[in-house]
Parts: structure tokens; C-alpha cells; sequence
């Protein structure tokens, strides 16, 4: 349970650095900046996905199956991340000088080349301590990280500052939090000094790979909206899509952070083909639905006053956007867990064939979409390639592997919090905001705590590790 309150913790944290962070950047800079700064960390979060190259992924898979046997397997991963990060650097650079931004733009995206070194090394320490269930030293890093994010990037904010600055603050807190996620993971976690070995090397490329192509997908899918939104649209529109946008990636930090903690175990229990334990999975998987889709159907329900009270009256036309990928984020929720069960079976190479008609629908919606309805098309697309890749992803595993009840998991809370939602609309314009929304908190909470089908037991029983 203690590790389950870190996680809780760095979720907090994630929260305020990421969710805080654009608030702030909306209400003292306003749709234009927002917009800016959303734009350049779309950029670097795309390189990111090179950079990384799914190693953290396949570095959470075998920490989980090998546990301290792995040292070899993780120090090779880091060579290959290092080498992808630089290539990743050099490619970002020379789109600088192609893109036709502003010159204070081209000028932050430089700067956030640097992050990408210090962002593999810090998601390849932080699978390490995931798979080991180490919590302690993710939630100190991130602790030091965020600190020195939120303190930095509010005193720029607060005289003026502009992208440039508050770039240049997110490079240097993820340089000091990689170097000391480093020293703690070869201090308390792997042992990172092994003999080089060039053919281990060579022989984890085409696993890595395969991660690498599916991470690149993903960041692909995830930020090229924002970035084609910029060719085709002003920067305050770009900003109505960050805004919405955040609330879905700050909605997704739990079921994200669930995800990737549960992987060492899914992927344990494939290798010893345990029956019982896949069973187990589910109570977990049905915990993650029960939180996640009331979140959801809530902010849908309520989009105008949670656009409100976030940015403020000046991000209106961010509400259509919002509830259409608040529909995302229900069914992002699902895919996030098919694709870990099938990394974590050793299925990568599928997984990418499967997930590759995202990003390549999104990109094709978004050509025709953007232009005729703007930051609402921009959310359009995303939806449209949620739906397709979701859809081949669950159809692979019901046939291949272990029936999915979906389904069955999101039926429940669906309904509930429908309903809540319908019960209180009529009542919009008679009750206070905060009193309706607190009414379909207590509401959905009521009605879905004697239908839960999941104990303390079992979530302490998944998140300790696996024993090897």
C-alpha cells in the first residue's frame, strides 16, 4: 500500500507541473502563449519518442521477468538510448531550420533538444524502479524535478517571461533529475558498470526495435495534432487545443502510471504462463475503469465550467474540443492496457502493425478536418485514430491470447455516471457549479462503491513484485 500512495504522490506531482503549470502559462500569458509553449513540447514529446526508443518499455518487460539478472539487459538499453537521443537531437535541429515559426519559437525548440537526452535517462531509471517497485526514488526525483519546474517557470511568468524562458527551465530540471535518477538506479537499483558487449548490443536491436517503432507511433499520435493545428490555424487556436488537450493528458496520468506498474507482472506471469495470475489482472484492470470512466463522462458532462474555472473566459472555444476528447479518453484508457498486455506477451512486433493505423487515420483526418473546423477537427482526428487502432488491439488479443470483458468493466461505471449526469443537467442553471459537480461526485461514488469488484488484497497483491 505504501507504494500505491508514492504512485499517488507522483501523480500529484505530474499533476502540478503539467496540469499547474498550464494554468498559469493560460491566465498570465493568455491563449497565444499557451499555444507557443504547447507547441514547442509537442516537438520535443514527438523527438522524445525517438529518442527513447521504447526502451523504458522493454527495460520495465525484462526488469520484471529477469529482476537484478537484467543488469546486461539494461545497461546495453541505455547505450542504444543514448545513441538514439543523439540522433533524435540532430533530426529535431535540422526541422528548426525548415519549420517556418517565429524566431523566438525556432529559438525554444533548440533549446528543448537538450531535453531529450535527460528524458531517456530519466524514463529508462524510472521503468527500473517500477519493475523493482522502488517507488521511493521516482517520487524523489520527481519531487526535485517539479520543484524546480514550478518555482523557475512561475518567477519567469510572473515578469513576463516568454517561451524561451520557461523552455530553458524544463531543460535544466530534466538535467539535474536525470543525473540524480542515475546515480540512485546504479546505486539502489541496477548495477549500470558491465562489460560492453557488441554483440548483446546488436542482438537487443531488433526487440528494442520493435518497442522503439510502437513508442514512436504513440508520441506520433499523440502530439502531431497540435503540431499540423500550427501550419493551419493562429496560435490562440493552437492554445484552445493545448488547454483541452491538458485535461486529457492530466486525466491520464493514474490509468498511465497503473499501466506501466501492473506491465512487470503481466509480463512475468506470461512467461510462467500462470493462468491464475492473468486472472488477477482483471480486478486490477476493472479498478482502473471504475476510476477513469466516471472522470471521463464527468468532464464531458461539465466541460464548460471546468474550461472556466482552468483558463478562464478566454478559452470558450476550447469546450467542444474538450468534450470530444474526453470520448478519447475513455477509450485511450482501454487501448493504454491492450498495448501493455501485448508488449508484455511478447507481441511488439503486432502491437505496431496493429497501432500503426493511428497516427497514419489521425494525420489523414487532421489534413481535411483542420482546415474546415479547426482545434474541433484537430480533436476529431485524434478520436478517429483511437477508434481504429482500439479496435485492432482488441480484436488480437480476444483471438490470440485472453478474452477481454472491456466491456463488462466499463458497463457499470458507464451507466452510473450517465445517469448522474442527466439527473443534474436539468438542474445546471438553478444549482451553483461547484455544488453540481460535487453532487456527481458523491453520486457516482455512492452508486459504485457496493459494485466494486476489487479489495485492498488484490491491489497490494499487484503491486508487489513478482517473484522470481
Amino acid at each position: 500500500m505504501r507504494q500505491f500512495l508514492l504512485i499517488l504522490g507522483e501523480a500529484f506531482l505530474l499533476l502540478l507541473t503539467g496540469g499547474v503549470l498550464f494554468i498559469l502559462v493560460s491566465r498570465l500569458g493568455g491563449p497565444d502563449l499557451l499555444g507557443e509553449y504547447s507547441l514547442v513540447l509537442a516537438w520535443i514529446l514527438l523527438f522524445q519518442g525517438l529518442a527513447a526508443f521504447g526502451i523504458p518499455d522493454f527495460v520495465t518487460r525484462e526488469a520484471g521477468i529477469h529482476g537484478a539478472a537484467s543488469a546486461p539487459l539494461v545497461f546495453h538499453g541505455f547505450l542504444i538510448g543514448f545513441a538514439t537521443s543523439a540522433a533524435g537531437m540532430a533530426i529535431l535541429l535540422g526541422f528548426t531550420v525548415i519549420l517556418d515559426y517565429a524566431p523566438h519559437i525556432t529559438w525554444a525548440l533548440r533549446l528543448g533538444t537538450l531535453a531529450l537526452v535527460p528524458m531517456m535517462v530519466n524514463g529508462l531509471c524510472r521503468s527500473g524502479f517500477l519493475a523493482r517497485r522502488q517507488m521511493d526514488f521516482v517520487f524523489g526525483v520527481t519531487v526535485v524535478e517539479s520543484a524546480i519546474i514550478m518555482v523557475v517557470s512561475t518567477w519567469c511568468l510572473f515578469h513576463g517571461g516568454g517561451v524561451v524562458p520557461l523552455v530553458a527551465t524544463l531543460c535544466g530540471a530534466k538535467l539535474i533529475s536525470s543525473v540524480l535518477s542515475l546515480y540512485w538506479f546504479n546505486r539502489y537499483g541496477v548495477p549500470l558498470w558491465q562489460p560492453v558487449d557488441w554483440k548483446l548490443c546488436r542482438s537487443l536491436f531488433g526487440p528494442i526495435l520493435a518497442f522503439g517503432v510502437s513508442n514512436a507511433l504513440g508520441m506520433l499520435a499523440l502530439r502531431i495534432n497540435t503540431i499540423m493545428l500550427s501550419f493551419w490555424a493562429p496560435m490562440s487556436v493552437v492554445g484552445h487545443y493545448a488547454a483541452a488537450s491538458k485535461v486529457v493528458d492530466v486525466a491520464l496520468i493514474v490509468p498511465s502510471l497503473c499501466s506501466q506498474l501492473v506491465m512487470p507482472r503481466v509480463a512475468y506471469a506470461f512467461a510462467q504462463r500462470q493462468a491464475h495470475e492473468l486472472a488477477l489482472f482483471e480486478k486490477a484492470f476493472h479498478a482502473i475503469f471504475a476510476a477513469a470512466v466516471p472522470l471521463g463522462i464527468g468532464i464531458l458532462f461539465f466541460a464548460d465550467i471546468v474550461v472556466a474555472w482552468l483558463f478562464g473566459p478566454s478559452f470558450a472555444d476550447a469546450v467542444v474540443p474538450l468534450r470530444i476528447l474526453m470520448i478519447y479518453f475513455l477509450i485511450e484508457v482501454a487501448e493504454g492496457l491492450m498495448g501493455m498486455v501485448l508488449k508484455s506477451a511478447h507481441r511488439q512486433n503486432q502491437d505496431v502493425r496493429l497501432y500503426a493505423v493511428n497516427p497514419l487515420l489521425n494525420i489523414a483526418v487532421n489534413v481535411i478536418a483542420i482546415p474546415a473546423l479547426g482545434s474541433t477537427g484537430a480533436a476529431l482526428a485524434k478520436l478517429a485514430g483511437v477508434i481504429a487502432s482500439s479496435t485492432n488491439r482488441y480484436l488480437a488479443i480476444s483471438r490470440d491470447l485472453v478474452p477481454l470483458r472491456w466491456f463488462e468493466f466499463a458497463a457499470r461505471p458507464l451507466m452510473v455516471s450517465v445517469a448522474a449526469g442527466l439527473l443534474l443537467k436539468p438542474f445546471g442553471n438553478v444549482l451553483p457549479d461547484a455544488a453540481s459537480i460535487a453532487l456527481f461526485a458523491a453520486l457516482t461514488v455512492a452508486a459504485l462503491t457496493w459494485t466494486a469488484q476489487f479489495s485492498l488484497t488484490d491491489l497490494n497483491e499487484i503491486l508487489s513484485p513478482p517473484t522470481h
